[in-house]
């Protein structure tokens, strides 16, 4: 005999209804929609190869994110350059300055940046730095914040206090409650704050590899954590024109960590799309080199840098290679 099919009682069919409204009155949201767990944007990250080992879609998704480094691998230039990105997208962009590490002759790299719709900030202290975070983030929706960088949030007693006194992890005290708040508000108000910190040296072999200032909050609460790392020098003759810059995800909530890529640092010019798109179109057989000799299309050069200047002075041809690395890496 067929078991009969049980019918929920008008109790039953009540229960659910009843919790949301129990949870609600107590100020719980409870949902059963997930379109709210999808980053609304994607900003890109100013490295064409980077923007593929960040997000579940190319860029900078919405969240907390950090990169750090050692010095000169380009940490302060990408950041700017995402603030292009994030401009077009017409998202509110502050930059903290608490580095002074902007200045004019920076921001001239980057003429596509409209330096003077970007709210600069400075702050006296870390502790107002971080106020003044959270209260752009809860109160701007789609903001995106950068912080240069979490060693220049020194504490208000650590800036007042007589040089060489002692004080036990200033900045983690700061952070640790500040990392919990920005993490929900980011999420709330689909904003993005982009954090700069710098790598330390390090004798312990376990763990976390990197020494970083501002304490574990930091890597326990960021959504996206990517290391710079200078690889290699870049030249034309005997001058040196620029670097290669190595990215690792150390932590990432979208694709798992672990993932690297390179992109090319130019001297005055920032991170160049032209030198990622060709070393990626080399990579799949797009452009084809023999020796010396490089192929684009129909087009033959000498030299790497010959074809990356054609590259340059034919957008178009870029934009196409651009197209078809994007079908072959989504």
């Amino acid at each position: 005999m067929a078991a009969k099919k049980k019918t929920k009682t008008k109790s039953e069919k009540g229960d659910s209804v009843d919790i949301a409204k129990a949870l609600g009155d107590m100020g719980v949201n409870i949902t059963t929609d997930t379109s709210d767990f999808k980053s609304p944007y994607y900003v890109d990250s100013g490295m064409y190869s980077v923007n593929h080992i960040l997000g579940d879609e190319p860029g900078i998704p919405n969240g907390v994110i950090m990169y750090y480094g050692g010095e000169n691998s380009g940490k302060t230039t990408v950041a700017l350059q995402a603030l292009v990105s994030a401009q077009k997208q017409g998202l509110d962009c502050f930059y903290f300055n608490q580095e002074r590490a902007v200045n004019e002759s920076l921001i001239s790299c980057f003429p596509e940046l409209d330096a003077q719709k970007v709210n600069w900030v400075t702050a006296p202290d870390g502790e107002t730095c971080l106020d003044a975070i959270k209260h752009i983030l809860k109160t701007v929706p789609k903001a995106f914040c950068v912080l240069d960088s979490i060693p220049a949030c020194q504490p208000k007693a650590v800036l007042e206090a007589e040089t060489g006194k002692h004080f036990m992890a200033p900045l983690a005290r700061i952070f640790t409650p500040f990392m919990a708040d920005v993490k929900n508000l980011c999420f709330d108000n689909h904003s993005t704050l982009l954090m700069i910190n710098q790598k330390r040296e390090n004798l312990d072999a376990y763990g976390f590899a990197d020494k970083l200032p501002g304490g574990n909050a930091l890597k326990h609460n960021c959504d996206i954590i990517v290391r710079f790392k200078v690889k290699g020098k870049i030249k034309v003759g005997e001058d040196i024109i620029g670097h290669t810059v190595e990215a690792e995800t150390m932590k990432n909530r979208f694709q798992g960590k672990g993932k690297k890529a390179q992109s090319t640092l130019i001297y005055g010019k920032g991170f160049s799309r032209e030198y990622d798109v060709f070393e990626q179109a080399l990579s799949f057989g797009l452009v084809d080199k023999k020796g010396a000799w490089i192929t684009i299309g129909e087009e033959k050069f000498q030299g790497v840098m010959s074809a990356i200047y054609y590259l340059e002075q034919n957008p178009k041809i870029a934009d196409d290679l651009q197209a078809q690395l994007s079908e072959l890496l989504s």
